[in-house]
């Protein structure tokens, strides 16, 4: 993974509350342990590989991470239920374009401008 690109996931992220962070695609764990570090609250992270999470999970373990094992179609909208909000997420993970609007889809739903502006 380029340094630019997980030191641009960091910035962005920073930029949010960061209480509630998504990643969705953890694989080796690189830009999650990236995450880690600017996850001012809880970071979620969903990967449906087993055999990827192992590696992923190795020590060090990120601070403050949750792995969560499972299809995403599956693992995200449980997730979703059971959290406030959602103040950042990348989404890096079922790379079909019906995947991915599902996962927007999804987010979008609990992101926190959205929270935001139906409170207006």
């Amino acid at each position: 993974m380029e340094l630019n690109f997980v030191n641009s996931i960091s910035f962005f992220c920073r930029l949010t509350p960061a209480e509630q962070v998504i990643e969705l695609g953890t694989c080796v764990g690189i830009s999650t342990r990236y995450l880690s570090k600017v996850t001012k609250g809880k970071l979620y992270t969903l990967e449906g590989s087993p055999e990827i999470q192992k590696v992923a999970t190795r020590n060090p373990k990120p601070h403050h991470t949750e792995f969560i094992l499972g299809p995403i179609h599956e693992t995200l909208p449980t997730l979703l239920s059971q959290i406030p909000k959602v103040d950042f997420a990348l989404i890096d993970a079922n790379h079909t374009y019906e995947g991915t609007i599902f996962s927007f889809n999804s987010i979008l739903k609990k992101s926190t401008s959205q929270n935001n502006n139906s409170n207006r």
